[in-house]
């Protein structure tokens, strides 16, 4: 196994080439990931992703698009720009935007607090935008009514 034939610093310096990872989570990839059965379970996920992620399902998009938020990375060697170019043209529905920062494919990890500020706009959007009906209801109008604490 590749943990045991390199030394650590070795190991760490090829994980940092990916690019996708900052120094930190470089260290962790190496530091707590690179073990047997972790690696074990990577290569079972991505083997699995392999048989089962087949071409886009264009029906799905079409009809239950509106559903789905996607943010696409435009410097990602994982997801290219052309996929978010097809899925726009697909999703006319839905949210799918395409980044504008530069993050890379491992955006959540390396920048997390900036994606947080960018998920928090995006529901704050749409929370905007919703409008429900209202229905008067039993349990909508006990949801009206103040909170008072009982003594039992």
């Amino acid at each position: 196994m590749l943990v045991w034939m390199l030394p650590s610093a070795a190991i760490l310096g090829l994980a940092g080439l990916s690019r996708s990872l900052n120094e930190d989570n470089a260290r962790m990839v190496v530091e707590k990931m690179l073990h047997g059965p972790c690696i074990s379970s990577i290569l079972k996920m991505a083997a699995d992703e392999m048989d089962e992620i087949g071409d886009l399902n264009e029906e799905l998009y079409r009809r239950l698009g509106h559903k789905f938020v996607m943010y696409y990375g435009c410097n990602d060697g994982w997801v290219p720009p052309i996929h978010h170019k097809r899925m726009a043209s697909v999703n006319t529905n839905g949210k799918v935007h395409m980044c504008q920062n530069g993050f890379p494919h491992s955006f959540v990890t390396t920048h997390s607090a900036e994606m947080a500020l960018i998920v928090a706009d995006m529901l704050r959007e749409e929370l905007d935008s919703w409008n429900p009906v209202a229905i008067e209801t039993p349990s909508a109008t006990a949801a009206r009514r103040p909170f008072t604490a009982r003594a039992d």
